[in-house]
């Protein structure tokens, strides 16, 4: 079993605004932001301790409609699909 995971991040919409932003916490932990993505395929978070609990939030800057991508646990696949 692998002792790290990453999650894959592909933004497909960005609302109002050119960008969106994200935010994620670790167990709980202080948010780090990643600012500025534009659609399509971004860097990996990551990597993750297997044990680590993921919590992601896209952040619309410009209309403030931000969407809760919920909890992403190693050993538990998840596909997210986000409104447009």
């Amino acid at each position: 079993m692998n002792s790290q995971f990453s999650i894959s991040v592909q933004v497909n919409s960005t609302g109002n605004g050119p960008t969106v932003d994200l935010s994620y916490t670790v167990n709980g932990g202080s948010p780090i932001g990643v600012p500025g993505l534009g659609t399509g395929p971004q860097t990996p978070l990551g990597p993750f301790n297997a044990t680590d609990d993921v919590e992601v939030t896209v952040i619309d800057p410009v209309g403030g409609c931000n969407l809760d991508g919920g909890v992403f646990r190693s050993g538990c696949p998840e596909i997210v699909n986000c409104p447009a």
